[in-house]
């Protein structure tokens, strides 16, 4: 009989859980993640943007993260929070995060995939034949890093 009152509890969540298809999860929306941002000679390079970006599997919620570098180095903190999902078709909503780099006379680094916590990124200068067609175009910016809808842009150690 008491092993039966212990079931009870853990059945009726179970029981909710499955009738409603809602659960709650810690989950993790942005990553701790540490970055080197050198030339293609190893000289680290000062208040160059390095953008965080976040990409859900299913539906909008990007989110971009923005900080420069000092001395060459940027740290993003991790970002956590309980949230509540539901149970659907396509399965929980998980996060991909890249990072993008311009900074003007140097080669954009775009989707640099985020799979370690220390990344270090070179910029190279142009070759001469990625050299600008038309030099009354702006020079390269952040903005080249990602053109996506509906995004939001906010602090990088700012809880959302």
């Amino acid at each position: 009989m008491m092993k039966l009152c212990l079931y009870k509890p853990l059945l009726l969540l179970f029981s909710l859980t499955f009738l409603t298809a809602c659960y709650p999860i810690y989950k993790t929306l942005q990553p701790e993640i540490n970055v080197t941002v050198q030339d293609e000679h190893g000289k680290s390079l000062d208040q160059v943007p390095v953008m965080l970006i976040r990409e859900p599997n299913v539906g909008m919620g990007y989110r971009y993260s923005l900080l420069n570098t000092e001395q060459g180095q940027v740290h993003f903190k991790r970002l956590a929070e309980w949230r509540v999902e539901f149970l659907m078709m396509h399965g929980a909503v998980n996060y991909r995060w890249y990072l993008c780099v311009a900074e003007p006379g140097y080669e954009t680094q775009s989707e640099i995939v985020v799979d370690q916590k220390d990344i270090k990124i070179v910029l190279k200068k142009p070759s001469q034949k990625a050299k600008k067609i038309n030099p009354d175009m702006p020079d390269i910016s952040i903005s080249n890093c990602d053109q996506r809808p509906f995004f939001e842009i906010t602090p990088a150690n700012e809880k959302e």
